[in-house]
């Protein structure tokens, strides 16, 4: 069906500043109701959906992850392509002219703008002091918003456009006032 980001913030979290600081970014921040998901948070923990239109499909958050397996692919495809060339006599100038062109074609992959953006918006939260800490949730929802989730585990993370932009869908990502850097715990190992 969709992909729907949440937002999970503590219980002492100031709703009606934050509230204000995602409207500012094009986001909301309202109530989610999922019980079966709402039973894996932490005490003192609360469950918003912060998507403002009708999903989150296409975001930039977790892209890089979802693209590896793609780009990586296209990599191979390009090594055959390549070699393929010298056999038929193209130069190594050529060649080059080739995976540059094929380069550009290739950068709309990287979501950068977007993870950027959802850089600035959680600097903007933590910065207020609204909150401590701000959890991301990333999931493929096939029924609706309210179907049962089981967390694929929970990672504390530097806020970087990298971090972001390697989100794991079903793991609940943290992010901490001051964690521009700093050492993030490991996240789980992709599900099989």
């Amino acid at each position: 069906m969709c992909h729907f980001i949440s937002a999970v913030l503590p219980s002492s979290a100031d709703l009606s500043a934050l509230a204000g600081v995602m409207a500012h970014h094009g986001r909301a921040l309202k109530p989610q109701s999922n019980p079966v998901l709402g039973a894996q948070l932490q005490a003192g923990e609360q469950l918003l959906l912060t998507t403002a239109g009708h999903c989150d499909c296409g975001t930039a958050l977790g892209a890089l992850e979802r693209n590896a397996a793609r780009l990586e692919r296209r990599r191979r495809s390009s090594e055959r392509k390549e070699a393929t060339l010298r056999r038929r006599g193209w130069s190594e100038a050529r060649i080059q002219r080739w995976r540059e062109q094929q380069q550009s074609h290739r950068s709309g992959l990287h979501p950068q703008a977007g993870v950027t953006d959802w850089e600035r918006l959680l600097t903007d939260m933590l910065r207020e002091r609204h909150t401590a800490t701000v959890g991301l949730l990333l999931h493929w929802y096939g029924e609706g918003a309210d179907e049962p989730i089981a967390l694929q585990g929970r990672a504390t993370l530097p806020l970087c456009v990298e971090s972001l932009g390697r989100l794991r869908e079903d793991v609940l990502a943290i992010f901490r006032a001051g964690s521009e850097g700093g050492d993030p715990d490991p996240l789980p190992p992709p599900s099989a």
